[in-house]
């Protein structure tokens, strides 16, 4: 049996002990293991935030290219310099955009991937913890 089907069904097993609810939707079990583990995961927000910035970086640098256009028009004189420069220009531009989009795909994966891992955590410790007292 596959990794991840064993982790869904222990995470569903020990939502299922914990409030009594059995959830089916993979959504609804995120959101449930999210809430519950929100306290100890504090990262997730600074995760989001960059993921955002670069989200917003990508579609700065994709917007940019109008400007570019613009600037390199004007500045020179020579047709095949405006379009070697233009090129140039939209190359590293597209270059920057592909990284920041890059880099928002791995912080998006860094907010989502260890919630349900974190929350089977919380909960072996929270019943150890309950079984010494």
């Amino acid at each position: 049996m596959a990794v991840g089907a064993l982790r869904s069904r222990a995470v569903r097993a020990c939502i299922n002990n914990e409030s009594g609810v059995d959830i089916t939707d993979v959504d609804d079990g995120f959101e449930y293991c999210l809430a519950k583990v929100q306290q100890s995961f504090t990262k997730r927000d600074v995760f989001l935030a960059t993921a955002d910035l670069c989200r917003a970086l990508a579609l700065l640098f994709l917007i940019g290219v109008v400007p570019l256009w613009r600037v390199v028009r004007i500045s020179t004189s020579s047709h095949a310099k405006d379009y070697f420069d233009f090129i140039c220009g939209v190359a590293l531009l597209f270059t920057l955009a592909v990284l920041s989009w890059r880099r928002m795909v791995r912080f998006r994966d860094f907010t989502e991937k260890p919630v349900f891992t974190t929350y089977l955590a919380e909960a072996s410790k929270s019943k150890s913890d309950s079984a010494k007292a």
